[in-house]
């Protein structure tokens, strides 16, 4: 593949596959929780800690085993046409370096969760065991009336504004880490600058990068 011919995909381009790529995301992750909730016995908390890691590593092999295809990308991509290659060569990425890529690049988009769940036992105060019990107790408040012991209530505003901190956090990390697809000369997102990995238009020439 000639390097005059290449066209680099931008934000949209990516926005989109992305957005594609929510819908099977969706189903695989609720049906691995459903599937984990009925081998272990727990009851299905939406919401829980344990749903966000299993809903996490979903994620991650989704990208990691799809990219590592003959595909080189995710449903998402290939519905709109764009691909995972090697910057320089346009070669296919090696699957160790497909895997770094499908973590990091949702370390802006993940990273605050897991701060609020690292620190959800210190602002609940010990009145809720789990994020997922507080958003049912939330959610009870809301529908069915009744009064919140002044615990909860503490607890509830504690949360509350660590999330919009978190929020905050999360925003402002994912337009510089994505949006940089949006202005760098290569269209190139961070999670590519740190692999040496490119995004780009019409299915690269096959030519296997073998590198473990």
């Amino acid at each position: 593949m000639d390097k005059d011919d290449v066209q680099y995909a931008g934000f949209w381009k990516r926005f989109s596959a992305i957005s594609i790529d929510s819908i099977p995301l969706m189903i695989l992750g609720a049906l691995v929780v459903n599937i984990f909730s009925s081998l272990s016995g727990q009851s299905n908390q939406s919401g829980s800690n344990t749903d966000f890691i299993i809903n996490l590593l979903v994620a991650v092999l989704y990208v990691f085993f799809l990219m590592s295809s003959k595909w080189q990308a995710t449903i998402g991509k290939k519905m709109v046409n764009i691909y995972v290659v090697n910057k320089g060569d346009f070669s296919k990425p090696s699957a160790k370096k497909m895997f770094v890529r499908a973590a990091i690049q949702y370390v802006p988009l993940f990273l605050p969760f897991i701060f609020l769940a690292l620190r959800f036992d210190t602002l609940s105060n010990g009145v809720f065991e789990s994020f997922g019990q507080y958003l049912d107790r939330l959610m009870q408040l809301m529908t069915q009336g009744g009064a919140a012991t002044q615990a909860e209530l503490d607890a509830i505003d504690n949360i509350a504004q660590a999330s919009q901190f978190y929020t905050g956090i999360m925003i402002v990390s994912s337009i510089i880490w994505f949006g940089m697809a949006g202005w760098t000369k290569e269209k190139t997102a961070l999670h590519d600058m740190i692999c040496g990995t490119r995004v780009i238009f019409g299915s690269p020439k096959p030519k296997e990068n073998d590198m473990a």
